[in-house]
């Protein structure tokens, strides 16, 4: 097996692993599942992982948290204005999210529930993925308030903690309820917070 096939085979892997977690729970996921829909042998998912926590690792570090990143924080790192940015993200959400997806529930937080309780391994994973988020969010809400965006009496790390836990909750209320319209009702209601964070401007910024 040469390395460019080794490394394509841990991502079907690894691919597959995640799609059988999210729609099915960690616990609740067949190491069988996984090897019969990425179509490996069982030999070559043990080559890359020696079992199924470690795998439930590399999806946490490998897909979770790029998904987190490519999701929410590189399109705010790339406007001067996180709240437009953020606004922008949640209502792509709003438009292209299919009610199967919001039934799923977000995988970061359908983990958290599932693992932090009976595996320190997995919290600790999954906290510094919602830490990273938090950061990630604190930052780009403290550069809107020097550019002039943000009101300048927001605290920025609070906002992002309650951020974090509104987005989060808007997905787990929706999934429990199995309803896209709960979670249509709840995203555009954080909106409407966020457009109260707006600094009110006296003169156009240049």
């Amino acid at each position: 097996m040469t390395i460019r096939n080794a490394s394509a085979t841990r991502e079907k892997i690894i691919q597959a692993a995640f799609e059988e977690i999210h729609s099915h729970g960690f616990q609740a996921t067949s190491m069988n599942e996984i090897i019969k829909r990425a179509g490996i042998t069982k030999g070559a998912l043990y080559h890359h992982f020696k079992s199924k926590t470690e795998l439930g690792y590399a999806v946490i570090d490998e897909v979770i948290r790029p998904l987190m990143k490519e999701r929410w924080l590189d399109p705010m790192s790339k406007s001067e204005n996180p709240i437009d940015a953020l606004i922008d993200c949640m209502a792509e959400l709003i438009k292209n999210t299919p009610k199967q997806a919001v039934i799923r529930g977000c995988p970061l937080a359908n983990l958290a529930h599932e693992m932090s309780g009976i595996d320190e391994g997995f919290r600790l994973k999954l906290s510094q993925v919602l830490e990273a988020w938090q950061d990630g969010l604190s930052k780009v809400f403290s550069v809107g308030i020097k550019n002039g965006y943000v009101r300048s009496d927001v605290d920025t790390d609070n906002v992002a903690c309650f951020l974090v836990a509104a987005i989060e909750g808007t997905i787990g209320m929706a999934k429990n309820s199995k309803d896209e319209k709960t979670f249509h009702r709840c995203a555009e209601q954080l909106i409407i917070y966020l457009e109260s964070l707006r600094a009110k401007q006296t003169e156009p910024i240049t």
